[in-house]
């Protein structure tokens, strides 16, 4: 399913954003874990359209427009 994101799924879309950001071992880190989940939650999902996909109950991605 693909819905619109609420303030709920803020600390699921930050532990797949740093994930996925994992796997870019070529791009230097720039901002601690705990810097990305504060600016996704004051920054990201308050002042952008964020749609996430689920699966039983379960975020596997999202898309922050």
């Amino acid at each position: 399913m693909i819905r619109l994101a609420g303030n709920d799924d803020i600390d699921t879309i930050a532990e797949v954003f740093l994930a996925s950001f994992a796997g870019l071992t070529f791009l230097p880190r720039l901002h601690t874990d705990t810097e990305t989940r504060d600016w996704i939650r004051t920054e990201m999902v308050p002042g952008h359209e964020v749609w996430v996909a689920e699966e039983d109950g379960a975020i596997l991605g999202f898309a922050a427009l």
